[in-house]
């Protein structure tokens, strides 16, 4: 009993991890309690784990953002997404509490295990009871997958970068962390998650041509092998296919592109904003909802078909670009913050693969969605780079 209380944190913290996946609004409460009991404890507390370049740059732009929107008067207007950077702000500061971060880990890796399994059985359920296999529907699938299906697929790859560091590390349970590796690949593939697909790919070659030591003849001899059957794969998963809107032909390809992908509509309409009068290269618009209004704006001006125009209208796509939004928000100073951020870390830990792994995997992930226009979004990332860009033994080691 008294180790549970002297670990109760913890606990927490894994309850909080355990259910993310599943729930924002019990993780948001036991977050309220990890705050509580973090300001109690916090003179035992040692803050110069934190105390890196990456999160100095990181604390810098958030509070640049908070600054601008306090002098702009678009705090209240903005509220709904710059309460979701707190997350971002606080979560580091609650792991210098954790005691024992190998116990996160692992928790993080079931999460992602659970999601994974809860989301594979509705999929065989709707395919017992209708007799089709409907992952090349966008809307659909979504309803199957516990997480919409980029974040289901970027949790899956998280969790095969922990099981893979488990493995590594010669965890006792190793066998376990393999299925659960092999089974977050399957799943990947499965359910056809593109930047996954893509973002697992680069680090698969990256790990081979930098971190993997053997001989050339034996790396090049590796890639073929592996090249060869990621082809295979990709020829015989129609879901694959049809992601990727891949035609007999380029012309063929590129025209589905143009009608199927929304960001080939949202990134014009994105870079249209940035000739207007309103924006500063500087500092960006002055609040997101002028962004947001624009993009609509240029979405009505320049869809003709009536269909996908009011579809555009009714889901309000942002950029779709975490940098390409800062950029919009905050001109070229958040911009640059970010692309710092990023700089800064992956030479600071370029020696730790898994460290590596994650700031790619999140990089990928941002060129292609407004992460942190989401408050799950701003949960993952906040946790997963804190689990590595935090001062720790490992990573001084590595």
């Amino acid at each position: 009993m008294k180790k549970i209380i002297e670990n109760s944190y913890d606990y927490l913290f894994i309850g909080m991890l355990l259910l993310l996946p599943f729930s924002l609004a019990f993780p948001s409460i036991v977050l309220g309690l990890l705050v509580f009991s973090f300001i109690l404890d916090i003179k035992k507390v040692k803050l110069d784990r934190i105390k890196t370049v990456p999160f100095y740059i990181l604390y810098s732009l958030f509070l640049f953002i908070f600054i601008k929107a306090l002098i702009n008067n678009s705090l209240i207007i903005d509220q709904k997404l710059l309460s979701r950077y707190l997350f971002v702000l606080v979560i580091p500061i609650l792991f210098l509490k954790i005691k024992d971060i190998e116990k996160i880990k692992t928790a993080l890796i079931v999460s992602i295990q659970l999601m994974i399994a809860v989301s594979i059985f509705k999929i065989t359920k709707h395919y017992i009871i209708f007799n089709n296999f409907p992952l090349g529907d966008g809307l659909l699938v979504n309803e199957l997958l516990v997480l919409e299906r980029p974040y289901a697929g970027f949790m899956s790859l998280m969790g095969l970068i922990l099981s893979l560091e488990k493995i590594r590390d010669n965890d006792k349970n190793k066998g376990l962390f393999i299925f659960f590796s092999i089974m977050s690949i399957f799943f990947i593939v499965l359910i056809a998650a593109r930047n996954s697909f893509i973002t697992l790919l680069f680090l698969f070659f990256l790990y081979i041509f930098f971190y993997l030591k053997i001989s050339k003849r034996y790396k090049f001899t590796f890639i073929g092998f592996w090249i060869l059957i990621i082809v295979t794969i990709i020829s015989l998963n129609k879901n694959i296919l049809e992601r990727f809107h891949i035609n007999k032909d380029i012309e063929g390809t590129l025209s589905k592109i143009a009608i199927f992908e929304p960001r080939y509509v949202i990134w014009p309409c994105a870079y249209d904003l940035t000739k207007k009068e309103e924006f500063n290269y500087i500092v960006g618009y002055k609040s997101e909802t002028e962004i947001s209004a624009g993009l609509i704006n240029c979405y009505s001006q320049k869809i003709s078909n009536e269909s996908r125009r009011g579809w555009f209208l009714e889901r309000r796509f942002n950029t779709h670009n975490q940098f390409l939004a800062f950029f919009l928000s905050s001109g070229i100073i958040g911009f640059l913050a970010l692309v710092s951020f990023y700089f800064f870390s992956l030479y600071l830990y370029r020696y730790n693969f898994f460290a590596v792994a994650i700031l790619i995997s999140f990089l990928f992930f941002f060129l292609f969605e407004n992460v942190l226009s989401r408050q799950f979004g701003c949960y993952i990332f906040a946790i997963f780079t804190s689990l590595f860009l935090l001062k720790n033994k490992i990573n001084e080691k590595e």
